[in-house]
Parts: C-alpha cells; structure tokens; sequence
C-alpha cells in the first residue's frame, strides 16, 4: 500500500493543476495525492482564472497549450495577480526554445510530456519551497544570509529572496558583480539551500587559465578532443556529477577557451528541462561568475545560446551600494577573527563606524577583510579608533603625487620577483581579468598568460 505523506502548515494550500486532458489531470492529482499535496483542478483557462482566485493556491502546474489560451499568457496573468506564485509549465514540446521561453517570462519549472511521479513531485516541491522562501514571514531568521551575505539593505534582502528562488530550481545560475562582492559565497549558498547539497560542489577558477588547460581542467581531456567528444566527461564536470559546478571568473577565459564553455553549456543546460538525459547521480547543476553582465558582448561568444537564454542571473551588488550592510559586516568580520585567533573581540567606535560607512570600497568585500583582518590582530579587544585604519582610508586622506611613492620595499628583491608582485597585484585588483592587467601594465595578455604559466609550472 502506498504511504501518503501529511501535509500540515503553509503546505495545506492547494495546488492548481490546469490541464485539457481528463486523464492527465487524473493522474497529477494522484501522485501529488500520493505525495501528501492538496490539489484542485481546471480544464480551461477560464476555470482557472476562477479557481485561481477563489483559492489560496501559491503553486500552479499548468499546461502550455490550452484551447482557450495559450499557457504564458496565463501564466503572466496568475503572477501580476499574486506575484509570490510559482508556476511549474508542462507541455509535449520537447524543444529547448519553449523552455527557455517559460523561464524567462517567471516559471518555476519546466516539465515536457510524458512526466514521472517522481519528477512532478519534485518540481512541485521546489516550487512549493520557492514560495516559502519568498515569503519573509516563513523564512525563520537562522536562514538568513550571514557572513559576506549579510542583508539588512533592501538590495541584499531582495538578492537573499532570489537566491532562495535559484536554490530551489535546477536552472543555470550567472552570478555577477564587481570584484570581491561575494559571487563565490552566494553560489555556495545557493548548492547547500537546494536538493543538491548533499552532493559535491565543485569549483573551477577561471582565473588565468589558458584555453589548453581549460579544456582538461574542465572535461579531462585535450582542447581538441574536448571540442570533438561528447558526454561522459571528466576533470570537474565528472567530480560534480549529483551536485555543482561552480565556474567562476568566466570572464578571465581567454578567447580560444570561449567555444569549449559554449560546447560544454550547450551539453549540461538542457538536462534540468528534460532529466531523462541523464539519471540524477550524472547531471551536474551549473554556476557561472563574472564581473560583468551576461549580456556583456566581451563574452557572449563563450555564453551563447544555451547559458544566456536559460540563466538565472543574480547580481551581486557593491558594498557602496548597500552602505546599511557595512557596519554589521565590519563587526561580524571582527568577530570572526578574534575568534579565530582566540583573542577578545574589538567593537567599532562610533567615529569609526561612521567613516566605514561613508567609504566607497573599491576593493568590497576583500579590502574590508584585509583591513580588519590586520586591526584586529595589532590591536586584539581593543575598540577601533580611526587612527587604528590605514591612513589611506580616511575619506579626506593626501594621496601621494605620481613617482614619490616608497620603493624601498624592493631593495634587493631580484626583478623577477618584482615583476611577479607587480603582475599578481594587479591580477588582485582585476579580479583576475588577464586583458585588464595587459593594459595596466603596458603587456601583452599572452605574456601575461605565458609568465602565469611558468610560475605555475614552477609551483607544481
């Protein structure tokens, strides 16, 4: 005898099936049945306008094609009138544009004919827990975003809401952002908050990769073969098989390495429409982080079509940007490393706070990390003064004029060393974009590729 699961709480709402066809309706409501989930349904899109309204139901499974309207259009009517909806499409339209087209007009999900239990349940559970996680007064406070995530501005509030969302979903996540906001931190959320985190989460730095170690690195295999072959893969898409792929700094991928990433998307994008491609302990959910915007044409060869018509993009704002996060952030940081340490734990003064405050942040959340990191180990326990921050930090500081600067620090350092302090540096303040640092330092970026290599080459 099958066992029925008890729905209790915020789960009682009903969920709203739409469907033309007597049986499939029949069929959806027993296997939500069998999995504990209240149903309702609707054979037209007139009856479901109703029954929409007349019910509480915050999860719709609606077919695609209706014959009295077609099913995004439908779709979009349900979220303008109770925007914390998810909506999960169904169709027999295999093709990937039908699927990129749902989420990109806000469904949760997309599922092609004919659907299992077990993935109709689990499509409508991921909705169901996206609905929660949108609604703040179901959200306990522990599952706030803490640490870099802290979210007390409403751009970080709204980011922690769509990450909650990206969690629940199995499509292509693209982070972006400036250098140092977090992207790392948020994908590594988004894995432990979904139905994968129990699986690897696997990281690839694009970070001053060439295109002939992308392609092992990523596939296990050569750039020519990886070009040529397909699926099963090696290096990191193997390792993340059942869990994610995080690919970050994707931006830093040299030119030649853009139509593998493009080969491999094209590859792994479509197993979250159709899971029939793969069983679930191969597929591989896939995070991609950059610096800047999908639809940045410096990169769209290495993201299209599959990546940027299907992605969830969440951007990772500034810490300028979100000026309520940075005292709470500086604390918890201080709080961090004095605990570490085991030493007491320093406060800011309110002179302080009020300068962090006011500071611009260029280098986010990393240079805020560097200076505390040092305040809190010159002065353990002590409240943080001003004259405790670096006296380039104070808003009205004197800059040094071109050429002063303090060069002693290099006396008798080889000039190979220099120039690799010089070059790393740089890398640092460019988040590793090799093109960036060409131009700063009046190279070449294959020479820059080429002495990245070689100390590489020298570390292993």
């Amino acid at each position: 005898m099958t066992q029925t699961a008890v729905v209790s709480g915020p789960e009682q709402d009903p969920i709203l099936i739409v469907d033309d066809i007597p049986s499939l309706r029949a069929i959806y409501q027993a296997y939500l049945g069998d999995a504990g989930f209240h149903s309702i349904t609707a054979r037209s899109a007139r009856e479901a306008r109703e029954k929409f309204r007349e019910s509480e139901a915050r999860v719709v499974l609606l077919d695609m094609f209706l014959p009295d309207s077609d099913g995004l259009e439908l779709m979009r009517e349900f979220i303008a009138l109770r925007p914390a909806t998810a909506v999960v499409m169904v169709t027999a339209d295999r093709s990937i544009e039908r699927a990129v087209a749902a989420i990109r007009a806000g469904a949760q999900d997309f599922l092609v004919k004919p659907v299992t239990s077990d993935r109709l349940v689990a499509a409508i559970r991921n909705a169901r827990a996206a609905v929660l996680a949108a609604d703040p007064s179901n959200r306990p406070e522990e599952d706030m975003p803490v640490g870099e995530l802290i979210a007390f501005s409403p751009l970080m509030r709204e980011l922690g809401t769509r990450l909650r969302m990206a969690a629940a979903s199995s499509a292509p996540v693209y982070i972006w952002g400036e250098a140092s906001t977090g992207k790392h931190l948020c994908a590594q959320m988004i894995h432990d908050l979904s139905d994968r985190a129990a699986g690897p989460f696997i990281v690839l730095d694009g970070t001053a990769l060439t295109a002939e170690e992308f392609a092992p690195a990523l596939l296990g295999r050569s750039l020519q073969d990886a070009r040529r072959s397909t699926m099963p893969w090696g290096g990191a898409a193997a390792q993340a098989r059942g869990g994610t792929l995080f690919l970050s700094n994707i931006h830093t991928l040299p030119p030649e390495a853009h139509g593998l990433l493009a080969h491999f998307l094209s590859q792994a994008v479509p197993q979250w429409t159709d899971p029939r491609l793969l069983p679930p302990d191969m597929r591989v959910r896939v995070i991609c982080s950059a610096t800047t915007p999908p639809l940045d044409a410096n990169h769209l060869g290495a993201l299209a079509p599959a990546m940027l018509s299907a992605t969830i993009s969440l951007r990772m704002p500034a810490l300028r940007e979100r000026r309520e996060d940075i005292v709470p952030l500086a604390e918890t940081l201080l709080a961090r490393f004095s605990t570490q340490a085991g030493r007491p734990i320093g406060r800011l003064t309110p002179a302080t706070a009020a300068i962090l405050r006011a500071l611009d942040w260029p280098g986010n959340v990393r240079q805020m990390t560097e200076v505390l990191r040092g305040i809190a180990e010159a002065h353990p326990g002590q409240p943080v003064t001003p004259d405790m921050l670096p006296a380039d930090l104070h808003p009205h500081a004197e800059r040094s004029p071109p050429g002063t600067a303090d060069l002693s620090v290099f006396a008798g350092m080889p000039l190979a060393r220099v120039e690799r302090l010089l070059i790393e540096a740089s890398l640092r303040r460019h988040d590793g974009y090799v093109p960036d640092v060409a131009r700063e330092l009046g190279l070449s970026p294959s020479t820059v590729y080429r002495k990245i290599s070689q100390w590489r080459a020298g570390e292993d």
